[in-house]
């Protein structure tokens, strides 16, 4: 019984995966929203579970002349220093992406860039 439900949903899963027109390469990382507002990226599994492993989060700044800014931080960073791994409770996930291959933010994770979206920087008075 238990078999003939998982091969039922993965059919459903298969079909209504096939209705997009246009095929782009999924990575292996996926982005998961909050009901906080946090928005963390990284290796999204299930079971038994949500965990996020290799794990990145949108950490807000204010950048020169009041400019916002947003900085990609390695959640390992963080000052009481986690693991690269986070446990979701299912019920503070508003929604989860895959995240496409040719996203800008694949090659600053797999580089360890820390900022998309420079801010100017503040200018010394001489």
């Amino acid at each position: 019984m238990v078999l003939l439900l998982a091969i039922v949903i993965w059919l459903f899963l298969k079909v209504s995966d096939t209705g997009s027109t246009v095929a782009s390469p999924a990575s292996p990382y996926s982005a998961v929203y909050l009901s906080t507002g946090e928005i963390y990226f990284g290796k999204l599994s299930w079971f038994p579970r949500p965990k996020l492993s290799n794990v990145w989060f949108l950490q807000r700044s204010s950048g020169g002349a009041n400019q916002p800014g947003l900085n990609l931080l390695p959640f390992k960073s963080v000052i009481w220093g986690p693991e690269s791994e986070l446990y979701l409770n299912s019920k503070d996930i508003v929604f989860w992406t895959k995240i496409r291959a040719d996203s800008q933010i694949i090659p600053l994770m797999n580089q360890g860039s820390v900022n998309p979206n420079p801010s100017p920087a503040p200018t010394q008075p001489k």
